[in-house]
């Protein structure tokens, strides 16, 4: 329960900048159209309710993950979509205001969620029950521990909410949508390589606690690597035809739709390097100056991208240069793990991202150069990207994992489903 309280102060803390400089750019900064700014001020209401449930819940997800109890998190994930079809499907027949609509739908599905994940915690997991025993010592331990972390989440909420601000203070509230559109397709795909990493999360923890720092960084190295290729996987077959795509699903895409959905999904692989260095860094307890360097390099964005567009550049340039920072950021992190568990940046690159390139340069090859020679319609974009599946799927196999590789990753999905369906 301390981490639940822990999370409260939390909650009141973003309470309280969401109510004061959050309303202040809301009606000072952004540009929204006057007949639409009651109803941008109680979404924001409505909004900052739901981050404060999902701030109160997270300590119960984290249980969930440190027991390992995968199959009960994927019905909950499951459950989380199936709520959100419906509410896509309540607002396509819709006839009262839709952002309004959304806003009190989205708090339900949040409420819902968060409310079926404490019961469950609370009837699965001693820990997660309530008491009234205060531990002083351990509470200032995790004070510091969640106080650093936090530092770092309100720098990435202001480097994301910031830019957003940005981009609608230079281009208005249509390049906000372009931006939104690109980040809802990189938010779908980098979800897999989410769950992925989440499985593995709490093994790099649990190895580092026992010493076994050599399999700790075999784990971080995996980590990264199927991720990356898992991500690629996905995403090459989707990138390759998302003009057609995107002119499919939206008839008409804002302009620079396909550009920031490029770019999103190049952030989405860069996070996926950057997870298990939090993770690593996170299991050692030293996230301070971790936590310090990078939350700066995150906030530096919102300035730097400010100077870029200052002076004339356009919407790709700002998140470019959005990329480079967070590249920088990857880079810096592999620096602090290097000190912190010895963990060697030249294996990183010889056994990680040398083995990515070439799957990645391999696999796409023969589909970019049939995708040249073929009438461009909706049934050649279909088997194109069949096509680039299973050509990235040959190259990811053979070309992208050793053979321990392989053995593992079969072995670990194997050990997963017979463990989860007897234990979830």
């Amino acid at each position: 329960m301390t981490s639940t309280y822990i999370h409260s102060v939390i909650a009141f803390i973003i309470l309280i900048l969401s109510e004061s400089i959050g309303l202040w750019l809301l009606f000072n900064k952004l540009v929204i159209p006057p007949e639409r700014l009651t109803v941008a001020f109680w979404v924001f209401q409505i909004s900052i309710i739901s981050v404060m449930i999902r701030i109160m819940y997270y300590p119960f997800e984290a249980v969930i993950i440190a027991h390992e109890k995968m199959t009960a998190f994927a019905y909950l994930s499951i459950l989380d979509v199936i709520f959100k079809l419906i509410v896509a499907l309540l607002l396509v027949n819709a006839t009262i205001d839709k952002l309004w609509l959304y806003a009190i739908l989205n708090f339900f599905v949040v409420l819902i969620m968060c409310s079926v994940t404490a019961v469950y915690c609370r009837n699965k997991f001693e820990e997660s029950k309530y008491t009234r025993k205060w531990d002083k010592k351990l509470f200032k331990e995790m004070s510091s521990f969640a106080g650093w972390n936090m530092w770092g989440n309100i720098a990435y909420v202001l480097n994301n909410y910031g830019f957003q601000v940005l981009l609608n203070t230079f281009f208005g509230p249509a390049i906000n949508a372009a931006s939104s559109i690109g980040s809802a397709v990189s938010g779908h795909i980098t979800k897999f390589a989410d769950g992925f990493q989440t499985a593995l999360n709490p093994q790099i923890t649990k190895t580092y606690s026992i010493g076994e720092m050599q399999e700790m960084h075999n784990l971080v190295l995996r980590s990264m690597k199927f991720s990356l290729l898992l991500l690629l996987l996905i995403a090459l077959p989707i990138v390759i035809e998302l003009p057609l795509i995107l002119d499919i699903w939206l008839k008409i895409p804002p302009k620079h739709t396909f550009e920031f959905a490029c770019i999103s999904l190049i952030l989405g692989l860069l996070n996926a390097v950057k997870n298990p260095i939090n993770q690593a860094v996170s299991a050692t307890g030293h996230v301070k100056f971790y936590q310090m360097a990078t939350g700066l390099i995150l906030i530096s964005v919102v300035p730097i991208s400010y100077i870029v567009l200052e002076y004339g550049g356009s919407p790709e340039s700002a998140i470019i240069t959005y990329a480079i920072i967070f590249l920088i950021m990857d880079l810096v992190g592999l620096c602090f793990i290097q000190r912190l568990i010895n963990f060697s940046l030249r294996k990183c690159f010889k056994v990680v991202f040398i083995p990515v390139l070439f799957s990645l340069i391999i696999g796409s090859i023969i589909p970019i150069l049939i995708k040249t020679v073929l009438p461009h319609n909706l049934v050649t974009a279909f088997c194109i990207c069949l096509l680039t599946f299973l050509s990235m799927l040959f190259s990811v196999i053979f070309v992208g994992l050793t053979t321990n590789e392989r053995n593992f990753a079969i072995m670990t999905i194997k050990s997963k489903i017979k463990k989860n369906i007897f234990n979830a």
